[in-house]
């Protein structure tokens, strides 16, 4: 893939410099030769108008590889040169030396092709003066496109810098969800165990080993259909009614077109997570949680029953916002209302 992009960046940089340079061609020679197929008496300037005509097409070609030579010329110097001393200075001498050279050079070429000329001091001094406003142009034209590609390279590496960046706090982030969860889970099994009901505990054993393949499933993912999370979050529903019996319910409702669209692995098992630890659960107050969908959103909500000398806490929600500000996502939105503890986690696309 890097070597493609090197190869069409090699590419692209000749097909600039060819476009350059015959802009420039025609800039300076292209005038003459409309003057010349538009004049009605080739006599007004001086000189015969067929043989004008060939002047200037031939200074249109000489012109124009000479700017080609000066162009790769400066881009070679760019290339050779590393240190900025180094090449304001090479940059200078051997453009000068350079532009004298192509001064003669083309000049013995256009003498050459279109032959002697009336006012060859005239036609001397608009050539080299062309070609000097010229090497100017291409030295110009030739650092601008170098410091565009410099920058351009820049604002790459930094933008996956960035994207490596992320990537390495989404897999942290996650790897913070994973012992928790463990410890959790093996909690609900010690609860079950010590019931003294086998054949429960080996169905739990069985609910915890699925439960824990998702886990490791979507461990290195950065997002999962909200499909996938609801079957999984059933699941560990289940450990959690093992443990809490009728002192807790999970009810659920989702529009199902947006089962498709995509949240952050074990984002509502987070939240369920939080609902249960932080607040009061039992007979007389069962803990009921509601997941439902609305517009762009899933939410999840509880009854707000704060557990005495509750410690910690909401460390579980940070992580959560992280996880979707690294994912360019909008933030989940967090309130507290009549009693009520709610999470809205913005649905994303997949």
């Amino acid at each position: 893939m890097q070597e493609q992009l090197s190869i069409q960046s090699r590419e692209n940089v000749h097909q600039w410099i060819l476009l350059f340079c015959a802009g420039i061609s025609l800039l300076f020679s292209g005038p003459r030769i409309l003057m010349v197929l538009f004049q009605e008496d080739p006599g007004v300037i001086g000189l015969e108008g067929e043989w004008m005509l060939l002047q200037a097409f031939t200074s249109l070609v000489v012109g124009f590889f000479a700017y080609l030579v000066t162009a790769y010329f400066n881009v070679w110097i760019y290339r050779r040169f590393r240190g900025p001393r180094q090449r304001i200075f090479f940059t200078i001498t051997l453009n000068f030396f350079g532009f004298i050279f192509l001064s003669v050079l083309a000049w013995i070429l256009h003498e050459r092709i279109a032959g002697a000329v009336e006012y060859p001091e005239l036609l001397r001094r608009n050539y080299v003066g062309r070609i000097f406003v010229a090497t100017l142009l291409i030295v110009a034209a030739v650092y601008l496109w170098v410091y565009f590609r410099a920058n351009q390279r820049m604002m790459l590496e930094n933008a996956r810098i960035k994207e490596l960046h992320a990537e390495a706090q989404l897999t942290a982030l996650r790897h913070q969800i994973n012992p928790h969860f463990l410890f959790n889970s093996l909690n609900t099994l010690s609860a079950v165990i010590r019931t003294g009901d086998r054949e429960r505990g080996v169905n739990l054993v069985d609910q915890l080993s699925s439960v824990y393949r998702y886990v490791l499933r979507v461990n290195r993912e950065a997002t999962v259909p909200l499909q996938d999370e609801i079957n999984f979050l059933n699941n560990f529903a289940d450990l959690l009614r093992a443990r809490f019996g009728d002192k807790f319910n999970l009810r659920i409702q989702l529009s199902s077109d947006l089962l498709s669209r995509h949240i952050p692995p074990l984002a509502l098992q987070l939240l369920l997570e939080n609902a249960v630890k932080h607040n009061v659960i039992s007979r007389s107050s069962p803990l009921v949680v509601d997941i439902v969908t609305e517009g762009d959103w899933v939410i999840v909500s509880n009854p707000l029953r704060p557990r005495p000398h509750q410690e910690g806490g909401g460390v579980g929600l940070i992580n959560l916002s992280e996880r979707y500000r690294l994912l360019q996502a909008p933030s989940p939105i967090i309130e507290r209302q009549e009693g009520t503890f709610l999470v809205k986690l913005p649905l994303l696309s997949p």
